[in-house]
């Protein structure tokens, strides 16, 4: 009963210390601006500029349509299905104002730091890819939430970007523990 008890107090604390944590919430679509891009069946070169055409959850509010999405325009090579572990800090950087357009506060708020990515799709003319990593909020105010990204190439030089955030796995796991908590209790008193 010491031990259960125990477990319970320490997932009643990791849960109020996740509770009161702020981690990123939602999503963001953007666009290539010009048709710089281009892929192979290996690699993947962006644009810099990218429109940021919609969000939702915190993007949407302290990510303002219009503005930019900026990324790296490094060449990313030795893709394949297989996720390849690629670290690039500030693949994206968001946002920044577009002509008149808001951007966030401060300019450039947010970074994707890159950790994989790997090719979903290529038939030469269309290609998906996917990348996993880390959203950082340059003012702290956010915690560092991990996110994803999808790259859709609807031909051979124009894409459009998804980046959303991952829930932490800490949150998933504090439920399960919490549910099993709850069945060992239940049947005890059964």
């Amino acid at each position: 009963m010491k031990i259960l008890l125990t477990l319970v107090l320490v997932g009643s604390l990791a849960f109020v210390r996740e509770a009161n944590a702020q981690f990123l919430t939602g999503s963001l679509t953007a666009s290539s601006d010009f048709n710089d891009a281009s892929f192979t069946s290996s690699s993947l070169s962006l644009v810099n500029s990218n429109t940021i055409d919609s969000d939702s959850g915190s993007f949407g509010i302290l990510v303002p349509p219009n503005s930019l999405l900026m990324a790296s325009v490094n060449t990313i090579s030795g893709l394949s299905t297989s996720p390849l572990a690629d670290s690039i800090n500030n693949l994206f950087v968001f946002s920044y104002p577009l002509g008149g357009s808001a951007s966030t506060t401060p300019p450039n708020r947010f970074d994707f730091n890159l950790a994989a990515i790997a090719e979903n799709s290529d038939n030469g003319t269309t290609a998906e890819f996917t990348g996993t990593g880390t959203i950082i909020d340059t003012t702290g105010a956010f915690q560092d939430t991990p996110g994803q990204f999808i790259v859709n190439f609807s031909n051979s030089s124009f894409y459009t970007i998804t980046l959303e955030t991952v829930p932490e796995p800490a949150t998933a796991s504090l439920a399960v523990a919490g549910l099993l908590g709850a069945l060992v209790l239940r049947r005890r008193k059964g």
